[in-house]
């Protein structure tokens, strides 16, 4: 009887590669990241995400769950949001042998605006400029539950630039725990950094003629958006903290004043002060999701929301 031998044999044959096929296992902290390192790795890749949707990463907690499967995590990558500042040293307590990598290494931080002063000056970025090299890359300034007015704005990701870096980054982590897959995933790096390109070249030549243009969200998410595309963020809230009667009053004549009958929300946050204000405007609330996976469909969502608020705006003066 070979038939049995040769069964045998097979299965010891394919047991190595079966071992060598597994997946990495990696962390991230929020769903855009999730999506990047799904591009680089696919299939070689198992990826854990923290925030998940309908959570927000200001003052998230990981559950036990999560805590628990960091043990199996390779890599983290973290990118900046609050919730790391409390976070990340624990994580690497629970999971010593995971390695931690800042996927934001050297991104320029923009500053939260105050309510008084747009996210887009004179046509320039109003970046930190300043390069941060270890995991604890802005934490510090950005602890706690919410944003505070000059504190680095954690939404790195919304700036296609700055993406494109977090690509290398995530490849370069990915290259060194996959050598055997270095070549594979070099190539998907190049494709994915065309696709962001290309992404971006179709959204500057759709927001081109509104450059300069105003726009007011809740919850102030949208800064590094607004200063690669030349336009000017107004938030609502800030400091984790509803305005005062005096702020929304200056909301309001901000409004007003630039045109603006739309206000963005995100499903993360209250929208009950964003559609007082909009009733208030005869405008209306839009939902935009700064946390949602496809990241270049996202993008151009995004740029068709803001370029409907114009019209809108645009429409109500005429």
């Amino acid at each position: 009887m070979r038939f049995p031998a040769l069964v045998a044999t097979a299965l010891l044959t394919l047991s190595p590669l079966t071992a060598m096929a597994a997946p990495l296992s990696v962390s991230v902290s929020i769903i855009p990241q999730q999506w990047l390192i799904k591009q680089l790795g696919q299939d070689s890749v198992d990826v854990q995400t923290m925030v998940l949707p309908g959570q927000e990463p200001e003052d998230f907690s990981p559950s036990p769950r999560q805590l628990s499967s960091l043990s199996h995590s390779r890599l983290y990558f973290s990118i900046g949001v609050p919730f790391e500042a409390a976070w990340l040293d624990r994580f690497a307590e629970r999971a010593p042998d995971m390695n931690i990598v800042s996927m934001d290494k050297n991104v320029a931080h923009r500053s939260i605006e105050s309510h008084d002063e747009p996210s887009h000056h004179d046509g320039e970025a109003h970046n930190d400029h300043h390069a941060h090299d270890d995991h604890h890359h802005g934490h510090e300034a950005a602890s706690g539950h919410h944003h505070e007015a000059g504190a680095p704005d954690p939404h790195i990701w919304l700036d296609p630039n700055n993406m494109i870096i977090m690509a290398h980054n995530a490849a370069d982590a990915l290259v060194n725990a996959l050598p055997d897959q270095a070549g594979a995933i070099r190539q998907r790096e190049s494709a994915l950094v065309d696709e962001i390109k290309q992404t971006d070249q179709q959204i500057t030549r759709q927001l081109m003629p509104y450059k300069g243009r105003s726009f007011m969200v809740y919850h102030p998410a949208w800064g590094y958006f607004a200063d690669h595309y030349h336009l000017n963020q107004h938030p609502i809230e800030l400091n984790g903290r509803e305005p005062t009667p005096r702020a929304l009053h200056d909301l309001m004549t901000t409004a007003r004043k630039n045109g603006i009958h739309t206000i963005f929300v995100q499903k993360q946050f209250s929208q009950a002060t964003a559609r007082r204000l909009a009733e208030s405007l005869d405008g209306n609330v839009v939902s935009i999701d700064p946390l949602a996976e496809d990241y270049p469909a996202n993008l151009h969502r995004i740029a068709d929301a803001l370029v409907a608020g114009f019209e809108k705006a645009t429409d109500s003066s005429s």
